[in-house]
């Protein structure tokens, strides 16, 4: 999923003036260091540590040395505390043909946190035939670790820093600071050549399960297969606010990073977007020099204020934020994806918001409209949608956990998505593609299109204790996909082992013990079904043991579907009287009324 910078230079203008220091900071990477002698020096690192301050080109080869021979620095955190010369840079655009003294030996496998502190290696030379190449081979690594709880809590990580003048050459997974992601990457720059067959990526060849954010490459690219001006190949991973020149890169490729002229990378409103992302991430601030690159400072970037994205309040129950327009519903997806999760937090919608023209929505399959929206990641508040709607929700991708929220984990309410296209691969609904939350007083009236667990209000409802459920929420429209796919939900499932959250959320991941279960209740569908595989259901695909649906039905003539023991199949003169209806309180939740919502019954 890429996040593209939606703010107006503008709007860049006007925030990060609120942002920027009151001087120009001296950069870190201004300092320079002798060069490296070839040599490995591991004198500096004591096991009994836990963190370590590199100054040396020799340090830094000894820390490929101990990497290289099993130390994996888990737990560890390396700082980088000056520049770093591994070779003379003056000539280094010609060490394909003219290379230089040193050679440097990729750390083959790093999980612990390698701070650049805004600081520069420079002068990397690598030229080999093998796969997993960069400054750093992998970052995390085999199957078995990413499964261990530990690397969901604490993950490996590369931040503030800057890789520069350098020549990467290797086969396959190739990157100027990474060959193959399994951690975050933050805040950090590469500038050079990187060469190789395929994932071949100016920052990072092959990226996987975590995220790339606020980061950019300048490097000549050259690969045969997956080549990225900033990442070869993507798999699951974010790439966010993340950037390369397409003009020196030779590339233009697409999701995998937004490419950008050497001149708008040059300019000030560049580093002021990256700053600006700096100070929401709390990384190192970004310095601007005319005709140049921006490069890291010294300092932390000012901490940015969330409750300026937003039209007032501070996010308490009694002050929620306020989401009044486009804008700031655009700047809460946003903040959401880099990272800001809202947790304990309230948002609160005032206005209906319309994100696309929807005069023809129901063709967006083969007419897309303008605007396509960023899924609103990680969200662990409270979302009152306060009876407004979202109109004109328009996603059209492959990757997992698709809906206006991509994974949720508390509580939204009172809101409806309509006239929206929502198409993903596995977990995909309207409204969210996974929920471990609950929802309330929610309807669709959209299109919803994956492979896997793909209903129309929420993909996939995982079991999570009382928390978890669907209830007064209805979904009309369309669905389709292969297996699992449900009117409302596509999957209805427990949870039992690992929970892993969106993109490894490590916030949310903990050790279930025995099961937890899910519930639907007073909730109904009439959505079209359409499922060329199994488990197919007009309220719900795949109902999983424990859990439970009550009071819950479906317009078996609307959906085509008849299954039962998933919700209860009814036929549509029956869904529209109020009597069928039990246990409902048409009271203060529920209407019925011939003319209003085609006769069904509508939240009041």
């Amino acid at each position: 999923m890429i996040l593209m910078n939606f703010l107006t230079l503008t709007a860049i203008a006007l925030i990060t003036a609120c942002i920027r220091p009151t001087t120009i900071a001296t950069s870190a990477s201004t300092e320079a260091k002798p060069i490296w002698n070839g040599m490995a020096d591991t004198a500096w690192y004591d096991s009994s540590q836990t963190i370590f301050t590199i100054t040396t080109a020799e340090q830094l080869a000894g820390l490929a040395e101990q990497a290289n021979s099993g130390n994996l620095f888990v737990g560890k955190t390396i700082n980088l505390g000056t520049n770093i010369m591994l070779n003379d840079t003056a000539n280094w655009q010609n060490w394909e043909t003219t290379p230089p003294a040193n050679k440097w030996t990729p750390i083959k496998v790093f999980r612990g946190i390698f701070d650049g502190n805004g600081y520069e290696i420079s002068g990397v030379y690598i030229n080999s035939n093998s796969n997993d190449v960069g400054l750093f081979g992998r970052l995390a690594d085999s199957a078995e670790y990413v499964l261990d709880l530990d690397y969901w809590k604490n993950p490996p990580e590369i931040k503030n820093l800057g890789v520069v003048a350098s020549y990467i050459k290797g086969k396959d997974r190739v990157g100027g600071l990474v060959g193959k992601n399994k951690g975050k990457i933050n805040s950090s720059y590469f500038t050079g050549i990187v060469t190789g067959e395929e994932a071949v990526g100016g920052l990072v060849g092959h990226n996987d399960l975590k995220d790339i954010r606020n980061c950019y490459s300048t490097g000549a690219v050259y690969g045969k297969e997956h080549t990225g001006g900033l990442v070869g190949d993507n798999q699951i991973g974010d790439i966010i606010n993340s950037y390369y020149d397409k003009e020196t890169s030779g590339q233009n490729d697409l999701d995998k990073g937004e490419g950008k002229t050497t001149k708008e990378m040059q300019s000030q409103a560049f580093a002021d977007n990256l700053n600006l992302v700096a100070s929401i991430l709390q990384m190192k601030n970004w310095v601007h020099s005319n005709g140049k690159y921006p490069v890291l400072g010294n300092q932390i970037a000012t901490k940015a204020k969330i409750a300026d994205f937003f039209a007032s309040g501070d996010g308490t129950e009694s002050k929620p934020y306020i989401i009044k327009t486009q804008e700031h519903l655009k700047k809460f997806s946003w903040l959401s994806n880099l990272g800001i999760n809202f947790k304990g937090q309230y948002i609160k919608l005032e206005n209906n918001i319309v994100l696309n023209d929807t005069a023809n929505w129901i063709d967006w399959e083969v007419n897309p409209p303008a605007n396509k929206w960023e899924p609103v990641r990680k969200f662990h508040g409270t979302f009152d949608g306060n009876g407004h709607k979202i109109i004109g929700v328009y996603i059209n991708n492959a990757n997992y956990n698709q809906g206006f929220f991509s994974a949720i984990y508390a509580e939204i309410k009172n809101l409806g998505i309509i006239a929206s296209h929502i198409k993903g691969k596995s977990s995909v609904g309207s409204l969210a593609g996974a929920s471990f939350g609950a929802t309330d007083k929610c309807y669709s009236i959209s299109t919803v299109i994956g492979d896997r667990d793909v209903g129309g209000l929420i993909g996939v409802q995982y079991g999570e204790g009382e928390i978890s459920s669907i209830s007064n929420s209805y979904s009309a429209g369309r669905v389709t996909g292969t297996w699992e796919i449900g009117g409302l939900v596509g999957s209805l499932i427990f949870i039992e082992g690992i929970i892993i959250g969106d993109h490894g959320d490590s916030s949310i991941v903990e050790r279930i013990e025995g099961q937890r279960n899910g519930k639907i209740s007073n909730s109904y569908s009439i959505s079209r079904v359409t499922g060329s595989g199994k488990r197919i259901g007009g309220l719900v695909g795949l109902l999983g043991f424990g859990n439970k649906i009550e009071n819950s039905y479906y317009d078996k003539e609307a959906s085509g579907q008849s299954d039962e023991g998933k919700g209860l199949p009814k036929a549509t003169v029956e869904m529209k009287q109020k009597a069928n209806f039990s246990g409902w309180d048409f009271d203060n939740v529920w209407g019925i009324d011939n003319n209003i919502n085609s006769g069904y019954p509508y939240l009041k």
